[in-house]
């Protein structure tokens, strides 16, 4: 890899996306190293919540170089969270291409713990007519364990929850954030599920983990902002979504929230602005459709 295209990898790390997408853009047509451009662009549209985007640039990665484990780790990825956003239909033909990614990554590196954990996910809530295996989920989970305890304690923790046992689920999702104390992603994992189990005190202390490994990163912000909306602290909220915009100025999330916020404090104008954004701007975002709805509903 390039010295242009580490440097580039270190500004994503960073959550400094529009430096990263700016660095990528000057870089268009004159590097040799064409898989691992196509893959940093994937990266920056895997984390703007662009899987559409992430699976195209990664098919160019992979077309370019087929044996580099990470790019069919986000690959997996990127199907996984586009089936959750998918119909019934849609999400089925998903499956394969999700648990493909995964096996394909493990070809290449059998200690990805990415891939491990996809395909524990996968085995774990597939129905069984689509692949799923409560045995093979079980075989992952100790392999998990012995890789990395944290992630193992999340692996096990996604077990109680498929077991209907929140109370478990909790503590081992409290156990991965006490051992995964210098992992970000791992903290901002288990702040979303402890702010959907509506948790605030403990997503809270996640995000507030996240934010001070990676200070320049939107996502610890945006997500902060959803604990203060959650907890009507409306001011607060939008002071948090207005930091993490200022990170990056094309997060959509971040746009739909705030929207909440403003419609909340009854600045309906300042919603309809935000909402507007997503649908102009950034319509390729899975949050367009939504801001349609929402904006033609304060017409």
């Amino acid at each position: 890899m390039s010295n242009q295209l580490i440097d580039i990898a270190q500004l994503i790390n960073q959550g400094r996306l529009i430096e990263a997408g700016e660095q990528l853009q000057n870089l268009q047509g004159q590097v040799d190293d064409k898989a691992e451009f196509y893959y940093q662009m994937a990266r920056i549209a895997f984390k703007q919540d662009d899987y559409e985007q992430t699976i195209n640039h990664l098919d160019k990665a992979i077309g370019e170089k087929e044996d580099d484990y990470r790019f069919h780790e986000l690959l997996g990825q990127a199907y996984g969270l586009k089936a959750q956003q998918a119909g019934a239909v849609k999400s089925a033909i998903l499956m394969g291409k999700i648990r493909k990614a995964f096996e394909k990554a493990l070809q290449y590196n059998q200690k990805s713990i990415a891939a491990k954990e996809g395909l524990y996910m996968f085995y774990l809530f597939a129905p069984g007519f689509s692949g799923g295996d409560p045995q093979k989920a079980a075989q992952l989970l100790d392999q998990i364990q012995q890789l990395d305890e944290a992630h193992g304690a999340i692996s096990r923790a996604l077990g109680f929850i498929k077991e209907q046992k929140p109370e478990a689920a909790h503590e081992w999702m409290q156990t991965a954030a006490n051992k995964g104390k210098n992992d970000s992603e791992l903290q901002l994992r288990v702040g979303r599920f402890f702010l959907q189990q509506k948790q605030y005190d403990k997503a809270k202390q996640c995000f507030e983990q996240f934010i001070k490994l990676q200070p320049e990163d939107a996502a610890g912000y945006n997500s902060m902002g959803e604990v203060f909306l959650k907890k009507n602290a409306i001011s607060d909220a939008v002071n948090m979504f207005n930091r993490a915009l200022e990170a990056n100025p094309f997060n959509a999330m971040a746009y739909y929230n705030r929207a909440e916020a403003w419609i909340n404090l009854g600045e309906f104008k300042k919603a309809r602005e935000d909402y507007d954004y997503i649908t102009t701007e950034l319509k390729s975002s899975p949050l367009a459709k939504k801001a349609k709805s929402a904006l033609d509903g304060l017409m």
